[in-house]
């Protein structure tokens, strides 16, 4: 049997290399594909690695490192999230989104001047991005500024009026002026639209304990509990359940 010449071994490899370019952005896609499956279902470890994927195939695709980013921010892993953000915004420099969500990962992380900056700077790319004035507003909110918090609150609404974050921040900060019948009625619409708002349950519920509605104060405070597994004030909110089912005379 004859062998092959080397000169055709190399043009088969060649076409063998070229075969696997031409598949490259196919496998990428595949692999972003599962990857925003698995996001939407919760599993965020599987959502990374296929992203991660997806990027080590197509170094350039900027909605594959914003996704990611958006699953290690779930993760609480921040500081990868904002790398990723970084990325997105030197690969699409007008990417409003992608400042929106950076500013959203140094909120998190307590860098109010940094996550102020990436709002209003998404802002200014798109005055739509509904959900840089909900993060703004959160920045005011933050520092005492309740005015302007609910003013940005009040823009994000009028841009998308199912934005149940919106009506959360926006009652929680009409509860912080004691507007406690405004602040009631946007929780309410908040949790009517997200059944899955742990803060909305809890600042409700304090209204309701502040109101004098016992029975209702403890069902949104054990339903915000329920939510957040490991909150912080947790002894704090178990205490005033207590208080609150002793004022009805009765035990859980």
């Amino acid at each position: 049997m004859k062998r092959l010449s080397s000169h055709l071994w190399c043009g088969a490899l060649l076409v063998f290399l070229l075969g696997l370019t031409a598949c490259a952005p196919l496998q990428a896609s595949w692999h972003f594909q599962r990857g925003l499956t698995h996001q939407q279902q919760g599993r965020l470890a599987q959502a990374v690695e296929e992203y991660t994927q997806a990027i080590a195939l197509n170094p350039q695709w900027a909605e594959a490192y914003n996704n990611r980013g958006l699953a290690y921010a779930r993760q609480g892993k921040l500081d990868r999230a904002l790398a990723d953000f970084d990325q997105v915004i030197r690969l699409e420099p007008n990417s409003a989104n992608a400042y929106t969500n950076r500013g959203s990962a140094h909120a998190e992380q307590g860098q109010l001047d940094l996550a102020l900056a990436d709002f209003e700077q998404a802002i200014a790319l798109n005055p739509q991005e509904v959900n840089a004035y909900v993060g703004r507003g959160g920045i005011h909110a933050d520092r005492g500024e309740f005015e302007r918090a609910i003013a940005d609150f009040d823009q994000s609404l009028a841009l998308d009026p199912q934005n149940a974050q919106a009506y959360a921040n926006r009652g929680s900060a009409y509860f912080e002026t004691s507007e406690l019948e405004r602040a009631l009625a946007d929780l309410d619409r908040a949790i009517a639209l997200d059944l899955q708002l742990p803060m909305a349950y809890y600042q409700r519920g304090c209204i309701h304990a502040r109101q004098n509605r016992p029975g209702q104060a403890i069902a949104d405070l054990h339903r915000y509990l329920e939510l957040s597994p490991q909150p912080l004030n947790r002894s704090e909110v178990e205490k005033v359940i207590e208080g609150l089912q002793q004022q009805m005379g009765v035990s859980f």
